[in-house]
């Protein structure tokens, strides 16, 4: 069974309501966000941004499709980078544009990087200590950064789906 990133939403309406950005998708809405919620949105210098703090508020904030899906590319991102690239990855520096499509894309890329890196270890590899990237988590094995990674993939994913039905069903 072979699985596309882009199937679900080139057959349905996932944001209904917003402007076509050209494949099929939609773009993020931008109004009627609470500023209380955390999302990507334009910032003042133009740049699309996702929300973030040095410290999760408490209680945390509600997080919009956008957000979580710029989450899912910050796990795989961070991490494709500080275990098999140069540790250089910023999330503040991610080129988002408010598209659908192009934050599938980068969610794609990001994972690509991440499962590249993850193949290329080797059957050993998976029972080597994870290393400083990972703080407290340092002398692990590889194997259980994996499994969490996956984990942290599932339930965002999850959520992400969950609340475009419930978009979409809302009659937004």
């Amino acid at each position: 069974m072979s699985f596309s990133w882009t199937t679900p939403c080139s057959t349905s309406s996932a944001l209904p309501g917003t402007s076509s950005s050209g494949r099929g998708c939609k773009t993020w809405p931008t109004r009627n966000i609470s500023a209380d919620c955390w999302s990507v949105r334009p910032g003042n210098e133009g740049h699309w941004r996702q929300d973030l703090a040095d410290r999760e508020p408490d209680p945390p904030p509600f997080t919009t499709i956008a957000w979580r899906l710029a989450h899912i590319a910050t796990v795989f991102g961070e991490r494709a980078s500080n275990h098999f690239g140069n540790g250089s990855f910023d999330p503040a520096q991610v080129a988002w544009t408010g598209s659908t499509d192009d934050a599938l894309d980068i969610v794609t890329a990001e994972y690509t990087r991440w499962r590249e890196g993850v193949r290329s270890l080797g059957e050993e590899g998976f029972f080597l200590p994870c290393g400083p990237a990972e703080g407290p988590y340092a002398d692990e094995p590889f194997l259980m950064l994996v499994l969490h990674i996956n984990h942290e993939f599932l339930h965002h994913a999850a959520e992400v789906m969950l609340l475009r039905d419930l978009y979409r069903d809302a009659g937004a």
